[in-house]
């Protein structure tokens, strides 16, 4: 038998560390290079969703349009309740409700949209602002 023979040499053993070094430094590059795009202008405007007890065994949910610094920018204004009556929902400035969808063209800011729901049951709200860029932002999410 030969003793003086080795598995792997020094050197194969130094460009195999050298290679994977290189292999995950080029992973770790491809999966940050990613992260650090660019995800455009966020607006900032804002709404109010609040339940309120109307007195009787239902509550009525209220979404008031706040505005903010951006409202000039926004071209269109759309509440959603997922859950609710569509023939509960009723809308300030008066617009006709699509389903549980109230949409307003360049919404004045108090803008409100109710419904009515038993005071038991949640509504899921959600709110879409359009700017005049094109651009779409969801402004109000939740669960009331």
């Amino acid at each position: 038998m030969l003793k003086d023979k080795k598995g792997i040499s020094p050197i194969v053993g130094v460009i195999l560390v050298v290679a994977m070094t290189v292999l995950l430094a080029a992973i770790a590059w491809t999966y940050l290079s990613g992260m650090t795009s660019n995800p455009g202008k966020v607006y900032q405007v804002a709404v109010k969703a609040q339940r309120v007890a109307n007195g009787t065994s239902n509550s009525d949910i209220i979404v008031t349009y706040i505005g903010g610094p951006d409202q000039s920018k926004v071209t269109q204004l759309c509440v959603n309740f997922i859950g609710a009556n569509s023939s509960n929902i009723t809308a300030n400035p008066s617009v006709t409700p699509s389903g549980t969808v109230i949409c307003w063209d360049t919404p004045l800011v108090g803008a409100t949209a109710k419904t009515w729901i038993s005071s038991d049951k949640k509504v899921h709200v959600v709110v879409n602002a359009t700017f005049s860029d094109g651009t779409q932002q969801v402004i109000y999410d939740s669960v009331i």
